[in-house]
């Protein structure tokens, strides 16, 4: 769903929509935020145990394992719009950058948010953050360890705190009314720069350990712990307070802070599996959408363009609104090829290959349950719901 709200801000609606339904539908990005918070949830609930300190070879293999996850595909789209330009004998001066992932650490925002794909900018904070999380989780696991559910808290009001002192340091300074070109803009630094990712990262680590220790909405209360997160980061969302007063203020939040609790609870809601919202989105229709979403995600904005969104957008007629679903089901289309036929094989051959070289430590006997068994239940459970 977070995905579909890119897809949407990308493709636009015709001029003649009402203003409201702009403002809504331009906040797409949004979703950012929730990636991130997702990526690390994810991680955490599944490797708990992994210190880059000590788990060398298992280090390795989780470095490897992301790659073969998230990479082929991001470089098939990538060569496939390197011949597009080569065709049409423009230049490729910035190609080695998005090879490497690298491009969003670029103060220049052609380079680091609008060459080639756009949207990759994220993949490349993902890249970042996957580096991170060997050395972050034992941090955060050792606080859990040594201080419980207070230390964890602790790190969740720190992590917003870092958030909200960065917003207020930019925009004391004049920075966060600057534009996105602009290498000292919030744009820049507070939306897809890296090291600022760090807290909503660090966010969903914490959130996992907690929901590992049992805090988390009891199931009386899902639906309407579910149901008014997202009513809320809706109705930040149609109030748009950044296009007021103190807009570069509220805009720096809206990258990060404004979303921060709702989109906590709603993770720690969802990951019970139960409430109306949870009970919708384990249907299979959501998650066979799901598992594409992130080749829906790197393939869309060629597509978009390709096909028209300019055209949808100045549209002064009705046709524009049938346009919508219409390129929004080609996208989807697209995103389940490539994920059937592009990410999901090389993931699995580069699996196999990881296998082969570097085959998983032998497993210790323990009396308690290992990650891997604990994953294997948790699978099981998706399946069954």
């Amino acid at each position: 769903m977070a995905a579909l709200l890119v897809v949407l801000s990308h493709i636009g609606l015709p001029d003649h929509a009402p203003q409201v339904a702009h403002q809504v539908v331009e906040s797409g990005y949004v979703g950012v935020p929730l990636f991130f918070m997702l990526s690390g949830f994810v991680l955490a609930y599944s490797h708990p145990d992994l210190n880059g300190l000590r788990a060398g070879r298992a280090t390795v293999r989780f470095y490897v394992a992301r790659i073969v996850r998230v990479m082929p595909l991001y470089w098939a789209v990538l060569i496939v719009l390197a011949l597009q330009r080569a065709a049409e004998a423009r230049g490729q001066s910035h190609l080695w950058q998005m090879l490497l992932g690298i491009q969003t650490w670029s103060a220049d925002v052609r380079v680091g948010n609008q060459d080639y794909n756009g949207p990759a900018w994220s993949i490349n904070v993902e890249l970042f953050l996957y580096l991170l999380f060997p050395l972050l989780m034992p941090a955060v696991a050792y606080i859990a360890r040594r201080w419980g559910t207070r230390g964890l808290m602790a790190v969740l009001v720190a992590s917003f705190g870092v958030q909200l002192l960065l917003c207020l340091i930019w925009s004391v300074k004049g920075w966060a009314d600057l534009p996105a070109a602009d290498p000292m803009s919030g744009h820049r630094w507070l939306y897809r720069n890296p090291l600022t990712r760090i807290p909503d990262f660090a966010m969903g680590l914490s959130l996992a350990l907690l929901f590992a220790r049992g805090v988390r909405p009891t199931t009386s209360r899902a639906t309407l712990v579910q149901v008014g997160s997202v009513l809320a980061a809706a109705g930040i969302t149609a109030l748009r307070p950044w296009d007021g007063a103190w807009s570069g203020t509220w805009r720096v939040l809206s990258f990060g802070a404004l979303y921060a609790v709702p989109f906590s609870l709603l993770l720690m809601s969802l990951a019970t599996g139960t409430g109306l919202l949870a009970r919708i989105l384990s249907r299979p229709l959501w998650v066979t959408l799901g598992t594409a979403s992130y080749a829906l995600y790197i393939t869309h904005r060629p597509i978009v363009e390709y096909m028209g969104a300019d055209e949808i957008q100045a549209s002064g007629t009705t046709w524009g609104y049938f346009a919508i679903p219409g390129l929004v089901g080609l996208c989807l289309l697209i995103a389940e090829g490539g994920h059937r036929y592009v990410e999901q094989p090389c993931r699995r051959f580069g699996l196999m290959l990881l296998n082969r070289w570097l085959p998983a430590a032998t497993a210790r006997p323990h009396p308690g349950r290992t990650t891997d068994e604990r994953c294997a239940d948790t699978a099981h459970a998706v399946t069954r719901r």
